[in-house]
């Protein structure tokens, strides 16, 4: 199961804030309409734009995609053609490859997106998205993600050392790197802090997704629950903001949690202990609102969902 393709909420234009470096396929027929409305000749065009005439016309004719450096310089002579080419938008690129970038914010992105918050990094480099995961099933899903909001199969593996072993999911392009961070505002690197886009905390829909793509990240439930006593949704980090946020969110649903609360633990990369806050939904009415209003796609966490709902239905 994945979230819904609907509701979406169309993301501002963004073309002009992405790396400069990547290129735009398939726009060469705007380009060619726009030439023919406004420019007398290739050799003037090439002039305003400060670029080879061979270098205009390979974009001209659809040999060469159109880089975003040349976009801004062409923005800069018609503000109205950026729109055109955003609203038509299909294809890009940093190499050779075909990835696609989401123009709105769906429920699948909503999910990708909080799941990326808890166990996902963007690379500083610029180069690469991954995400870890102790369950491959899991990391499966976000694989179907990736490939319906981005035209993309990352590369997932297992690994193994000394402190622990996990799956990890690589997706090695620079277009979707400054997608979620330049456009979407994830930090690249070390995160301290995450920030919920405010088109997801305004719609209800999305928020539900988000947080249930948070919670399949960060969020605990026990393995095997036996009986009504010993049930607890928890949802941990380090990002004390964002927990806090996260409370005040599922009030949203009408669920009440307590915290949060600091809880010390034990690194699993190192011997250094981990600060994280900690949400903490005790109440069986909450914790049945949650699972129902909220929910999980997480295959291990449905199992334990289901369990947790039988025995609270009892």
């Amino acid at each position: 199961m994945l979230p819904p393709e609907n509701p979406k909420i169309n993301l501002n234009n963004f073309l002009l804030s992405l790396r400069e470096d990547i290129k735009l396929i398939d726009v060469a027929p705007i380009i060619q309409e726009w030439h023919k409305k406004n420019m007398p000749s290739v050799k003037v065009a090439s002039k305003k734009l400060k670029i080879s005439e061979n270098f205009y016309r390979c974009i001209l004719n659809g040999k060469n995609p159109l880089p975003i450096w040349i976009l801004k310089r062409l923005s800069s002579l018609d503000s109205e053609l950026c729109g055109d080419i955003y609203q038509n938008l299909s294809f890009v690129t940093a190499r050779t490859n075909k990835d696609r970038l989401p123009i709105s914010i769906s429920p699948q992105l909503a999910y990708y997106i909080g799941f990326l918050h808890g166990d996902g990094h963007v690379d500083k480099n610029g180069k690469r998205v991954s995400f870890f995961e102790k369950y491959g099933a899991q990391l499966k899903i976000i694989n179907k993600l990736n490939r319906l909001l981005f035209n993309v199969n990352g590369d997932l593996y297992f690994r193994k050392d000394e402190k622990r072993e996990f799956w990890t999911l690589d997706l090695r392009r620079v277009t979707i790197n400054s997608f979620l961070s330049d456009i979407i505002g994830i930090k690249r690197g070390k995160r301290v802090s995450n920030k919920i886009p405010e088109k997801i905390i305004k719609n209800k829909e999305l928020l539900k997704w988000y947080l249930c793509g948070l919670f399949d990240a960060e969020g605990s439930m026990p393995l095997n629950p036996k009986n009504r006593k010993n049930l607890y949704i928890d949802i941990a980090m380090r990002d004390v903001d964002l927990i806090s946020k996260v409370k005040t969110l599922l009030l949203e649903f009408g669920i009440e949690s307590y915290g949060p609360y600091k809880r010390v633990s034990k690194s699993p990369h190192s011997n250094n202990l981990t600060i994280e806050s900690e949400l903490r939904i005790r109440k069986q009415s909450e914790i049945k609102k949650f699972l129902t209003e909220i929910g999980t796609l997480h295959p291990d966490k449905v199992r334990r969902k289901d369990l947790i709902l039988s025995l609270l239905d009892k």
